[in-house]
């Protein structure tokens, strides 16, 4: 009786169990991607655009993916949901199996096996989520076929399936990016379905065997199915592109210390990564201090050059509305919005900023009315919507106030003469913007750019801009004037600039002088100083 029990209870436990572990593994090696996928699509819960959708070919199912994909904004929520998908589509399958082949329960774990490739495909961020949930709809439409006991009924219920699974599953695209070509790994989940039915068919004609052999069997299916996935999720997940996602997440997030953290423990092989460490030092307020505490390449680390692809733009979005260029931010939000098929929520999010600092209120209302159909943003979509109904809210909105300050004369709708000398106009019209000093500082170090150097030296000496003059900018004059000592003095080079210079001289010509690499003697000690920068960074 106790046996009996056992068995009656083994399988929803082992279930339950599968799908924790899924979740944590999914949560481990996925969030990013799931939080991403978020970030490239919008829901909408409208009547008119729901109906549309509904009533197109796969409409149903697009609709389950985008529905679901709305809550990956939360933490961890999109690995549960993807362990849950996996489970019922596994456990559907096999209940199906089950009761129309009788199959016995060693072949469970095979049954979870075409879900778990839809898993390690939708690593790739082409991939569309509309596929798991396809797969699910398809194996509740077989169990529900193998629910009829005649052999007519379940002909017509079969007829009808597949009638419905053409409508409410098929996509022309075959669940890909339509712009790309499909990869052979995009089938293979469709191809194991297949192969479990046919193996289901197979096992009726096998004899029949129980006990430790049976127990031994469904072990060596369950760590085949289980290592065979592990092993091409891997596969899938290149470990820059995951990389990309995390910091792109605590971007949108504003959680400026995990992006620091991050690059801390991340090899800055990539331009972008030094963007994104750059734009959480400007928001710390500390990227002058910790400019060349990092390996810094060129003028690119900290404003990547400009590609017509969704994320650079949007990244390059951000930074520009972090230096307070609100017509650029403008321009690269509207450009990752339309180059979003889906939507992007933190694109609008933007617009809407942008254009309330403008005082292009109806512009900024087609974007409001457009996040307060969301779940997740409605409530900020609802906010700013009080502020258009009530001017002087918009007036009292520091970050809204802040934008309104760093509006110059020139061309509010482009970027107008590129990214230094458009700082310069900005910090001409808010000298308190210390996000726009510290970029135009930092771009002018890292151009090793004297003339340029010594004009805006010359042009904000004396003027609120310059009223402190950074280290890290005494220690460039020092390299562009260094036989000028009553220059040095009057543009704010102090004695402890003086004495560190001094210092590094001779130690270089120690260095040299004793047949040394004076890039690695003088690395520990002045690394972090524009100089050592300026001779050894090529």
């Amino acid at each position: 009786m106790a046996m009996k029990k056992a068995k009656y209870y083994i399988i929803p436990l082992g279930i339950i169990l599968f799908t924790t572990l899924l979740w944590l593994y999914l949560q481990h090696t996925q969030q990013f991607i799931f939080h991403y996928r978020e970030q490239h699509q919008i829901f909408l819960y409208d009547a008119d655009s729901l109906k549309s959708m509904l009533f197109s070919i796969g409409g149903l199912s697009r609709i389950c993916a985008l529905f679901l994909v709305q809550f990956f904004s939360e933490c961890s929520w999109g690995a549960c949901i993807s362990a849950c998908c996996v489970s019922i589509t596994g456990l559907f399958l096999w209940l199906g199996i089950k009761r129309f082949f009788n199959s016995p329960l060693y072949l469970l774990p095979l049954c979870f096996f075409p879900p778990l490739l839809q898993i390690s495909a939708l690593a790739d961020i082409y991939y569309s989520y509309t596929a798991i949930i396809s797969m699910s709809l398809i194996s509740i439409l077989f169990y529900l076929n193998c629910l009829f006991k005649t052999k007519t009924s379940r002909l017509i219920f079969a007829a009808f399936s597949i009638a419905a699974a053409i409508y409410i599953v098929y996509q022309p695209e075959g669940y890909y990016e339509p712009l790309l070509a499909t990869p052979t790994y995009c089938t293979w989940p469709w191809l194991a379905l297949i192969i479990v039915l046919a193996v289901a068919i197979a096992a009726k004609f096998l004899p029949k065997f129980g006990g430790i052999m049976q127990t031994l069997t469904g072990i060596a299916m369950v760590m085949l199915v289980c290592l065979t996935s592990i092993n091409l999720t891997s596969k899938r997940i290149d470990p820059d592109n995951y990389k990309f996602m995390e910091l792109n997440s605590y971007v949108i997030n504003n959680e400026w210390d995990k992006v620091i953290d991050t690059c801390n423990r991340t090899s800055l092989n990539n331009t972008l990564f030094l963007n994104y460490l750059n734009l959480a030092l400007s928001h710390k307020g500390i990227l002058l201090q910790q400019l060349f505490h990092y390996p810094q390449r060129n003028v690119n680390s900290i404003l990547c050059e400009y590609q017509k692809i969704p994320d650079i733009i949007q990244l390059q979005s951000f930074v520009y509305y972090q230096m307070g260029n609100v017509a650029a931010a403008q321009n690269m939000a509207f450009s990752a919005s339309v180059c979003n098929r889906l939507g992007s929520p933190s694109a609008l999010q933007m617009l809407v900023k942008t254009n309330l600092a403008y005082g292009a209120n109806k512009v900024a209302e087609k974007y409001i009315a457009q996040l307060e159909k969301t779940w997740k943003y409605k409530n900020w979509a609802k906010h700013y919507r009080a502020m258009l109904n009530d001017n002087s809210l918009l007036e009292q909105d520091e970050e809204i106030a802040n934008l309104r300050k760093c509006l110059t004369n020139e061309d509010h709708f482009a970027i107008a003469f590129g990214p230094e000398t458009d700082l310069d106009f900005i910090l001409e019209t808010n000298n308190g913007n210390k996000a726009a000093f510290d970029y135009l500082v930092s771009m002018l170090l890292l151009s090793k750019d004297n003339v340029s150097i010594r004009y805006f030296i010359d042009k904000y000496t004396g003027t609120p801009i310059l009223k402190e003059v950074p280290e890290l900018l005494q220690e460039a004059i020092y390299s562009i004037a260094e036989q000028e000592p009553d220059y040095l003095k009057a543009h704010g080079v102090s004695e402890k600039v003086f004495k560190k210079y001094d210092d590094f001289y001779n130690k270089f010509i120690q260095s040299r002088n004793a047949r040394r690499n004076p890039a690695t003697d003088l690395k520990r000690e002045f690394g972090h100083t524009y100089w050592y920068y300026l001779m050894f960074n090529k």
